[in-house]
Formats: structure tokens, C-alpha cells, sequence
């Protein structure tokens, strides 16, 4: 088995809500990256940016996988935990993401990863698994 298991499209993937809450719900730490742009309603690499760094206890550092772009960190606590599922909700019924790039993890562990508003990497780790047995979900029918 691979090291991540790939979902292309969360659109389009029948279990993506039951496995984000189960994930989020696990989880106790996340990160975001958005551009360092000005704020503008059409840019969609900065929504939720000024809540994100308004949260209690974030570490904010430039991102070194692009220019001009910044690493929120924190405590995946109840505020950090409603945003994200706010930003990432409307995929659940077939819409957009609104969240270009996080990573949610477990103590240390990287749980699930989303890239490009649509791409959920999930990594192949026994806690991710047994989350998903828990849930139901055959990791193999979640790979192309």
C-alpha cells in the first residue's frame, strides 16, 4: 500500500464528510497556508486567512513551499476546529472548498492533508486506518 492514500476530488467521493469529521474530530493540531496578498474578495487563496490569524495561540511564519506565502499553526481547538469545518464544508454537498492547503494532525502525526482546495491526502498510518474502519471506509475503494 501506498504511503498516502489520494482522494483526487472530495467532491466527488461519497464518504469525504463522514471522513473530514472524523479526522477533525481526532485531531488536536493544524496548519494553513495562505498567500501573503491583499486582502480581496476574489482571491481565493486568502479566505478565512484574517480569522485564521486572529485565533488564540497560532504561530505565524513564512512558508518556504511558495513566495509571498505564510504557515499558520495551532491548537486544533473548538474556534480552530469551526473554521475549518466552516471553509470546508461547502465540499461536502458538491461545492467549492474554500481552503487551498491544510494539514490536520494528531499529536504529531499528519492525519489528512488537503492541496489545491480539492486534493485529500490521507496518510497510511494505523491511526488514519482505524479511523476509517471505524467509519466504514475501505481505504482501497478511496485510491485511483
Amino acid at each position: 500500500m501506498k504511503d498516502v492514500i489520494v482522494i483526487h476530488d472530495i467532491t466527488s467521493e461519497s464518504e469525504w464528510k463522514n471522513i473530514f469529521e472524523v479526522c477533525i474530530n481526532h485531531c488536536n493540531k493544524f496548519d494553513i497556508i495562505f498567500t501573503e496578498d491583499k486582502l480581496d474578495e476574489d482571491n481565493r487563496f486568502i479566505t478565512g486567512k484574517k480569522e485564521f490569524k486572529n485565533l488564540r495561540n497560532v504561530t505565524i511564519k513564512p512558508w518556504d513551499g511558495m513566495d509571498n506565502s505564510i504557515i499558520i499553526s495551532g491548537s486544533l481547538d473548538s474556534e480552530a476546529r469551526k473554521l475549518i469545518y466552516k471553509y470546508t464544508s461547502p465540499s461536502f454537498e458538491g461545492g467549492v472548498n474554500d481552503l487551498w492547503h491544510y494539514n490536520i494532525y494528531k499529536d504529531d502525526i499528519l492525519f489528512l492533508g488537503i492541496q489545491d482546495f480539492s486534493v485529500c491526502l490521507l496518510e497510511n498510518h494505523a491511526g488514519v486506518l482505524e479511523l476509517l474502519k471505524d467509519i466504514g471506509v475501505d481505504p482501497q475503494t478511496l485510491e485511483d
